[in-house]
């Protein structure tokens, strides 16, 4: 099941993932759901946005600022951890990095190297939404047909179109 952690400006993407049900989390909207006492307690803040990060497999950094930069480090770290974890792990765990340019700022080039794709408009965001609703997972009653069993190639070539 795909879910996106959004780094960034989510007010861009919300209406285009909600539009085909994705299930997504933003670090904002937790900000915004905390009562001001818990704003204050920065420890459940980060072990929120952790928690949520562990359980997505795609992060989608949505322009380039200190907060995407930082989201994206720990996303590396994460990809690592599974990776060297235990090979079940990695492949239930597999995890992706997609960029979205804002206002036609670049990404920085760490950022950029790092992304498995690159979205640079609202017309790649729509495209990228679409393919992925229908085919990042196996519809239901085929996720036994040989067509559907391997998830990592089939997202692979989804990636690679952008």
């Amino acid at each position: 099941m795909i879910k996106i952690y959004v780094s960034g400006d989510a007010e861009k993407v919300i209406p285009e993932f909600e539009k085909f049900g994705f299930d997504y989390f933003s670090p904002r909207g937790l900000i915004a759901s905390l009562s001001p006492e818990g704003r204050t307690d920065k420890s459940k803040m980060v072990f929120a946005q952790g928690q949520e990060m562990v359980s997505s497999n795609i992060l989608l950094a949505v322009g380039d600022s200190t907060e995407t930069a930082y989201d994206v480090g720990y996303w590396m770290a994460l990809k690592d951890h599974f990776k060297y974890k235990s090979k079940k792990s990695f492949d239930e765990h597999q995890r992706y990095l997609v960029t979205l340019e804002t206002n036609g700022q670049k990404f920085h080039p760490m950022l950029h190297g790092n992304a498995d794709a690159h979205l640079t408009s609202e017309i790649d965001l729509m495209g990228f939404c679409g393919i992925v609703a229908g085919n990042w997972d196996a519809p239901v009653g085929k996720e036994n047909h040989p067509e559907w069993q391997n998830n990592s190639i089939r997202r692979r070539k989804i990636l690679n179109q952008f």
